[in-house]
């Protein structure tokens, strides 16, 4: 019986440092009300929970009474009920995040480090941001970003419009 807690001791010192660094990386689902469910490649919409982690690809959704709060460090995403935020599969630049609402309303907190690390992709817009708080709401025909602290540039997809939108502030985009 020593063997095994030996052995098991030993990959739990290997595997601590990658599975550190990998939980570090991850969206942490931390409250949670209502409807909240999570859809993995493609399959049926799962039910979440506290302290579940998202992985890249899958999609969070809540219904009509859902919420949810998202933490990756000291950065935070609140999502309220109706919205759809998708994690994209593909692997960003080193330190840096890109989140990807689809619909509903979402309030991001980023922590500030004076580059540009953190980006919100829209059907119609896409916000990237230095470190701020900020609103982003997307239904069929608009989407707003609203900027609570600091500041963000949103800028058109189609490539017609940037603007910078400081504290106090919000832009809209129509389709």
């Amino acid at each position: 019986m020593p063997v095994f807690h030996l052995i098991g001791a030993i990959l739990f010192l290997f595997a601590s440092p990658a599975m550190a660094k990998e939980a570090a990386s991850a969206w942490i689902v931390t409250q949670k009300s209502g409807e909240v469910r999570v859809i993995k490649n493609g399959m049926q919409p799962a039910s979440v929970q506290v302290r579940d982690a998202l992985a890249p690809g899958e999609i969070l959704q809540t219904g009509a009474t859902g919420r949810a709060m998202l933490t990756r460090g000291s950065d935070y995403v609140v999502v309220a009920p109706g919205s759809r935020l998708l994690l994209p599969k593909e692997e960003q630049k080193s330190g840096f995040t890109r989140l990807i609402q689809q619909v509903g309303t979402m309030l991001y907190k980023v922590k500030h480090t004076g580059i540009p690390h953190f980006a919100v992709d829209t059907p119609m817009l896409a916000a990237v941001v230095k470190g701020t708080t900020f609103t982003v709401v997307v239904d069929q025909n608009r989407a707003a970003v609203q900027v609570t602290e600091g500041v963000v540039e949103v800028s058109a997809l189609d490539g017609d419009a940037r603007r910078l939108v400081e504290s106090g502030m919000t832009v809209y985009i129509r389709r």
